[in-house]
C-alpha cells in the first residue's frame, strides 16, 4: 500500500502541481507543505470525491528546499520541493 506523489515542475518558481495517485479513494488525503525544520506552512485536504491534484502558489515561500507530505490513512509519502 503506497501513495504515489508527483511534483511538477521541480524545481519550481511560482507554482507547483501536486498530483497524487491514491490507493484508497474513500479516505480524505491531507497535504502539508513544510520547511526543513518540519514547520507546517500550508495545509490542505482533498476529499475522496475530488480530483487528487492541487496547484500550489509558491509566491509566499522563499527560495529553498521544502517538504511536501501527503497522508492518507496509514499511508504517508514525503517529497522534496526546490523553490528557486
Amino acid at each position: 500500500q503506497h501513495l504515489q506523489v508527483f511534483l511538477m515542475p521541480n524545481p519550481a518558481e511560482q507554482q507547483v502541481a501536486i498530483t497524487i495517485q491514491r490507493k484508497d479513494a474513500l479516505q480524505p488525503t491531507e497535504i502539508r507543505v513544510m520547511d526543513m525544520q518540519g514547520l507546517v506552512l500550508q495545509r490542505s485536504t482533498i476529499q475522496p470525491d475530488e480530483e487528487a491534484r492541487i496547484d500550489y502558489d509558491l509566491n509566499s515561500l522563499r527560495k529553498g528546499i521544502y517538504l511536501i507530505e501527503v497522508r492518507q490513512g496509514m499511508n504517508r509519502e514525503v517529497k522534496r520541493l526546490v523553490v528557486k
